[in-house]
């Protein structure tokens, strides 16, 4: 049976004895539970990219616990049941929390640059690609150009090539440093948050352009220079260029995938639960 009652120290080590979202799992509450449980009493969390450093067995830095006074009777309950019967917080607050954490904890990557320092191998391989693709001429205009399979998922007019992959380049870095990873496939470019995956894919919007023939009537789609970032995995979500470039959003991006994806993994992990006592 999972042990539910700590002492401060007890989950203190157990905190520091693997990652945030594995132990969520096994305990079915979610991380932010977790952390939340931390912050009331206390408890020093491992700082980002703690558990790269243990797999790859990098110098770690072990924040000890404060002192504080305890008492032999306290406990600290860690229980799916007692989370339910807390509040649960609101999507646009843990939106607005994770937003805040990423701005907070990577302000140097938050911006998308003018050109390309140092791009990601991803960037290099895409931004190679695309200097072999020639557009097609639709009546006065060119249509996008499209990165081959196996490539970063990009889709937009030639000369807007240098700021897809500035955008690109901005986020898979702030992605990485998130702890995530970001691969191509034959099916698309894939980011992998808390091992759940999500398609992903940079495209030029496109206005329709109505053609009117002696016989009949045609269209034309013609790139309008506006930025979609696409989240095209179940439920699907799109951040478009507005009032307000997408780039300005690269942060809430990120939280909006990182939330879907620990909801995923609570929920799989729960199902996963049920499906067993079923069997048995």
């Amino acid at each position: 049976m999972i042990q539910e009652k700590f002492t401060r120290k007890e989950l203190y080590d157990l905190i520091w004895s693997k990652p945030l979202t594995t132990l969520a799992k096994e305990y079915q509450i979610s991380d932010n539970g977790l952390r939340k449980k931390c912050k009331t009493h206390n408890i020093p969390l491992p700082k980002m990219g703690h558990w790269n450093k243990v797999k790859f067995n990098k110098k770690l830095e072990v924040i000890p616990l404060p002192n504080e006074k305890e008492s032999e009777n306290q406990f600290i309950i860690l229980n799916s049941r007692e989370e339910r019967e807390n509040n649960e917080e609101h999507i646009l607050t843990k939106l607005a929390r994770v937003t805040s954490e990423i701005k907070m904890e990577c302000p140097t990557l938050i911006n998308v640059k003018d050109k390309l320092i140092k791009p990601d191998i991803l960037v290099q391989e895409a931004r190679e690609d695309l200097k072999t693709k020639k557009p097609r001429r639709l009546g006065d205009h060119f249509e996008p150009v499209r990165t081959s399979v196996n490539v970063l998922g990009i889709h937009v007019a030639k000369e807007n090539v240098q700021s897809s992959l500035c955008f690109m380049d901005a986020f898979i870095k702030l992605a990485k440093k998130r702890g995530h990873e970001i691969v191509n496939r034959q099916y698309g470019t894939i980011i992998i948050v808390y091992d759940q995956k999500y398609k992903i894919r940079l495209r030029e919007k496109c206005n329709r352009l109505i053609i009117q023939d002696r016989r009949w009537k045609s269209s034309e789609l013609i790139p309008n220079g506006k930025f979609s970032f696409k989240l095209e995995s179940y439920p699907r979500k799109e951040w478009s260029d507005g009032k307000t470039k997408i780039e300005k959003y690269l942060p809430k991006i990120l939280a909006t995938i990182e939330i879907r994806a620990e909801e995923r993994k609570i929920t799989s992990a729960k199902n996963d639960l049920e499906r067993k006592v079923l069997e048995k």
